[in-house]
């Protein structure tokens, strides 16, 4: 297995990537899941992650996404994290 491969493989296996249907590789593109903090972010980018979903509003995490041209879908629950989620990620 390459360095990439165990990379992901542990990567995926932390942030719960899934790998997208219908690419020519595995690792080619992936999207990562329960994504809580930057240096997570930009782990997953580096092992191709281009959507990031958190399970919860983190400013931080958003706006480092935004500004790194990573897709986000930050969880929401109540109507505050809907305001502030919609006007963060209206940039994408």
């Amino acid at each position: 297995m390459t360095k990439r491969a165990q990379a992901f493989s542990s990567i995926e296996r932390r942030f719960q990537i899934e790998r997208l249907p219908g690419r020519p590789s595995d690792h080619d593109a992936a999207d990562a899941g329960t994504v809580l903090k930057i240096d997570q972010v930009k782990q997953a980018g580096d092992l191709g992650a281009t959507l990031i979903v958190a399970p919860g509003f983190n400013p931080e995490v958003v706006g480092y996404c935004i500004e790194n041209g990573s897709r986000v879908i930050p969880g929401i629950s109540n109507p505050t994290d809907i305001e502030m989620a919609s006007s963060s990620c209206s940039k994408w």
